[in-house]
């Protein structure tokens, strides 16, 4: 093997293990039975990304992390209903110093997050590429 292929199958392989322990902690700190993630990775320059559609009937948190970014970032997170013409607010300047862990950005009753897409908006750190992963775990 090559150099750069070590060194990308480590950076894959570190990569791989954050993601194991960010969904780890989220699951021992917030009592899940389950979740659905929405990964949204934003390209350097890149300001909006969208999820796929979920569809969650019973109540829910929403939680929010980092995964990767060179730079402090700033994100607003949003939600839409399928149909419906106006994106609904989980919560604005959420703020991210490089990597941090999970935290909770709403709670939702039964419903809310029936047929639903996910919105991210990086209002701080737009010229690097960063991974902001939204949980909405039941």
């Amino acid at each position: 093997m090559k150099n750069n292929e070590i060194l990308s199958a480590r950076a894959w392989g570190i990569i791989i293990g954050i993601v194991g322990i960010i969904i780890g902690v989220i699951f021992a700190t917030y009592n899940w039975s389950a979740y659905a993630e929405a990964n949204l990775t934003f390209p350097a320059n890149t300001q909006t990304r969208y999820s796929d559609y979920l569809n969650i009937g019973s109540s829910v948190d929403v939680a929010a992390a980092q995964d990767y970014g060179s730079t402090s970032c700033k994100y607003n997170v949003y939600y839409m209903k399928r149909g419906a013409s106006q994106w609904t607010t989980i919560k604005n300047g959420l703020n991210f110093s490089r990597n941090d862990s999970a935290k909770v950005i709403g709670s939702y009753s039964a419903g809310k997050f029936r047929d639903v897409r996910i919105k991210g908006y990086k209002t701080y750190g737009t010229s690097s590429s960063s991974k902001l992963l939204v949980y909405v775990g039941w």
